[in-house]
């Protein structure tokens, strides 16, 4: 990849993974691969590129993982109820190997750490977050991705380079979804 580029190659076999990040002319980039957040996931892999400077990509780093937690279990008195009990939340799954509030909490999360970044410095920056979560009774890897702009995360199944697949899909000016979001 280019000099400027901002990749993460993940590796995953029943949760064990690695990351690697290309370095970059300008060092807007941040990138964080953390441990659980316990009864939600097993890992957190985080990829930002920094507009503008380092800062907000630092802030959603140092705050993502905490902010997911926090916005879950602020959704309802059910999710509360699991706070103190971890073990009872990791096995409320649906089809997605996640619990189902979770896909609303990442959009939440992306919401706040937005306008927090915006209070604190005028520079902004892309982000991708996967989230792994191993089935403890199939062995199997659940992943959920969210992201924003135009980084992207992809997945390589079973070591195997022909089964490259995207989990994310660029989020561009030019893109029909965009147009319509930035028309609102």
């Amino acid at each position: 990849p280019p000099a400027s580029s901002a990749v993460v190659v993940v590796f995953c076999v029943t949760c064990r993974f690695a990351a690697a990040q290309w370095r970059s002319k300008k060092d807007e980039d941040k990138v964080l691969v953390s441990g659980p957040i316990p009864g939600l996931c097993d890992a957190v892999i985080q990829l930002y590129d920094g507009h503008g400077g380092k800062r907000a990509a630092v802030i959603c780093a140092e705050r993502m993982s905490r902010t997911i937690e926090d916005v879950f279990f602020k959704r309802s008195p059910a999710n509360e109820a699991f706070r103190n009990d971890r073990a009872a939340l990791s096995l409320e799954v649906g089809k997605d190997g996640f619990h189902e509030d979770l896909d609303w909490a990442l959009v939440k999360t992306f919401e706040r750490l937005d306008e927090e970044v915006k209070r604190e410095d005028p520079s902004g920056t892309t982000a991708v977050v996967v989230l792994l979560k191993k089935n403890a009774t199939t062995g199997d890897v659940a992943v959920k991705c969210a992201w924003c702009g135009d980084s992207r995360a992809t997945m390589m199944r079973d070591g195997n380079a022909k089964r490259f697949f995207d989990l994310s899909v660029d989020h561009t000016p030019e893109s029909e979804s965009e147009i319509a979001r930035i028309d609102r």
